[in-house]
């Protein structure tokens, strides 16, 4: 309740554990520590030419219990793992139409000290503050289409690489934290307005609001806060919010929204990147496309920077896929010249309402590098850092059920993939592996399964085998998962006297039966 709260509340500046032990743009969003909610952090790591600024915004309280806020910025060095950071706060200006920059006043309130632990945790310390140490997590959680390791597609609507700290250049002294982040399978904006009472103490106005992929355009209802102190007397149940209208942000390019404000007043301007792009997230512009149709097939094509390979995409859109529909089902497939027909075929048959993205494999010579080792840890980056990132920015997908399919080699890279996946993060729900050649590089394959059986017990996941020439192999992997007795794997191995060839048809219905539960 307590996350919830903040959430709703605090939109404040699980991703893989961080490749790199280093600060980086996909941290940038709102953080907290969960024994403090109601106040909150806004955190971002952005570049201005060839500087590497982050930039702290501690959404807070005063002695005497009303909402302030503490900002500041340092430059940093890749590779610092610990950051300390000047703040100041503000007072003197008015909200809204009376607004003077020539009003502000700053003060210095202390510093801040950042600690890298992870892409997903920080811990923080303040001066102000002494003897504790906050423990950061994600408020809401990884950047959309932006998450440590991804590589985000170019923007055609509003997705994790517009998040930053913002500003109007003509209002200096106040300002705009924005994060477009998710929450499993949510979408949320947040945003965090630092401003002026009509006092002119400084204070702050938040919210959030889920949205739709594909958006342009979003409005948040915002609150303040009052009640709770800075520091060591901060205690959440101290807290008390109060609506405080709403802000609507329209998406114009990737160094330019529109705010618009309506509650105790209205108005409207134009705000641009306060700092600049998020640290190796560059945002890259592309104009909007029309809304994919049901049922329609469409081409694309990606140029992988892990496996240097460029794959012919094919993507189906299922009847169901029409404007206001939720979240789909998204079946990944390899071997897209074996595969793609069939499966979107029975997604359609059956009512699946899922979309079928489905990869070509760039000939024989080329099965022979993604599917097999070591060339299949480049082909699942691929797949979890760019084909995803690119597919789930762009079309309406339900990331909790994602699916796998694959044949033959890219059968048993099927299994590999559902070994090889993070079980911290997993990206795939179920996985169809049809005659997978399992009988190839065996001891590579166990060897991956050693790992995940030393990592955790848990495999939430469905696998569905199916066999035919390749029986013995497939067999023998089964028995070998199944003596494992992970929790939460749901999975069966199904005999067809079937030739290799002819084993893919029912494969693909009998298996996506198994995985839809149906």
């Amino acid at each position: 309740m307590k996350r919830l709260f903040a959430i709703a509340f605090l939109a404040l500046a699980a991703a893989l554990p961080a490749a790199a032990q280093t600060f980086g743009g996909a941290m940038s969003g709102s953080w907290w520590d969960a024994s403090r909610a109601g106040e909150g952090q806004f955190i971002t790591f952005e570049t201005v030419g060839n500087r590497n600024v982050v930039y702290l915004a501690y959404f807070t309280y005063t002695e005497d219990g009303r909402a302030t806020w503490q900002v500041g910025n340092v430059d940093y060095v890749p590779g610092a793992t610990s950051l300390t950071i000047p703040l100041i706060t503000g007072s003197g200006a008015r909200f809204g139409a009376a607004f003077n920059a020539s009003d502000v006043r700053t003060v210095a309130t202390g510093t801040a000290t950042l600690e890298f632990v992870s892409c997903s945790r920080m811990r923080m310390r303040h001066t102000g503050i002494a003897g504790v140490v906050l423990d950061l997590t994600r408020t809401v959680g990884p950047l959309a289409g932006a998450g440590c390791g991804e590589t985000p597609p170019s923007v055609k609507a509003l997705t994790g690489v517009v998040s930053g700290s913002w500003w109007n250049a003509g209002r200096g002294g106040e300002g705009q934290f924005i994060n477009f982040e998710t929450l499993g399978n949510r979408n949320v904006a947040f945003l965090a307005y630092f401003t002026y009472t009509a006092d002119g103490a400084a204070t702050w106005l938040v919210g959030n609001a889920d949205y739709t992929i594909g958006s342009r355009n979003i409005t948040i209802p915002l609150v303040s806060g009052s009640g709770a102190r800075f520091g060591t007397a901060f205690r959440a149940q101290d807290v008390q919010v109060a609506n405080a209208g709403t802000a609507t942000l329209e998406l114009t390019s990737c160094s330019t929204l529109r705010l618009s404000y309506s509650g105790t007043q209205s108005f409207a301007h134009n705000i641009s990147r306060l700092v600049g792009p998020l640290t190796g997230l560059p945002c890259v512009d592309n104009p909007a496309t029309g809304t994919p149709l049901a049922n329609e097939t469409h081409f694309d094509q990606y140029d992988s920077a892990h496996t240097h390979f460029a794959y012919p995409i094919t993507i189906y859109f299922p009847p169901g896929y029409v404007p206001g529909s939720a979240n789909h089902p998204v079946i990944y497939a390899a071997d897209s010249e074996f595969l793609f027909q069939g499966i979107a075929d029975t997604v359609r048959a059956r009512g699946y309402n899922a979309i079928v993205v489905a990869v070509g494999n760039g000939g024989s010579d080329r099965r022979f590098i993604d599917y097999v080792s070591p060339g299949w840890t480049q082909y699942f980056r691929f797949l979890k850092f760019e084909l995803m990132p690119y597919i789930e920015t762009q079309y309406r997908v339900d990331r909790t059920r994602r699916s796998y399919v694959g044949y033959s080699l890219s059968g048993s890279f099927a299994g590999v993939a559902m070994l090889m996946d993070d079980p911290f993060d997993r990206r795939f729900a179920s996985f169809l592996s049809i005659d997978g050649s399992f009988w190839n590089q065996t001891i590579n394959i166990y060897s991956i399964e050693e790992e995940l059986f030393s990592a955790t017990r848990n495999v939430p996941v469905s696998l569905y085998l199916a066999s035919a020439e390749n029986r013995q192999s497939i067999a023998n992997f089964f028995e070998r998962v199944s003596a494992r007795r992970y929790v939460g794997l749901r999975m069966i191995n199904r005999d067809y006297a079937l030739s290799h060839a002819a084993v893919v048809a029912p494969a693909i219905t009998d298996g996506l039966a198994f995985i839809f539960g149906n």
